[in-house]
């Protein structure tokens, strides 16, 4: 996706509220103590200073760098490619909050990927490594 300008122009109070599918659901609950987020990055740049903004905010317990990824996507009505870096980033969900201001600060996509998933297990001490380690 083509930068344009940042995403914190469109935070939560300007209308664009942080989404959980299936948390009023009948049935559902999305309770997860621990989130693994997706965000690609345009270039390995962009990419080290996100995962070393995240890591030193205590954002995120760790953030693995993925190069090599072939994104295509469609943008603005056209179809597109890219290469781009993938970012696997381990967080607690109390956090990600925080975590997408963040990303939207120093993204230099318009709209960039910010996808969080739950980790519904996980071996005991890595979870709490997470836990201890993301404020």
């Amino acid at each position: 996706m083509k930068a344009v300008h940042q995403c914190h122009d469109r935070t939560q109070a300007q209308g664009y509220p942080l989404v959980r599918r299936g948390v009023d659901g009948p049935g559902t609950q999305m309770d997860a103590e621990f989130l693994l987020v997706l965000c690609t990055c345009p270039d390995d740049g962009s990419a080290a200073a996100l995962s070393t903004a995240l890591v030193e905010e205590r954002l995120a317990a760790c953030v693995n760098r993925i190069s090599g990824v072939r994104s295509r996507y469609r943008w603005q009505g056209q179809a597109e490619s890219a290469d781009e870096v993938l970012l696997l980033i381990k967080t607690r969900a109390e956090r990600f909050a925080a975590l997408q201001e963040t990303i939207c600060k120093l993204h230099p996509h318009e709209n960039p990927e910010i996808v969080g998933i739950d980790i519904a297990a996980g071996a005991s001490a890595y979870l709490d490594w997470i836990r201890s380690s993301v404020k």
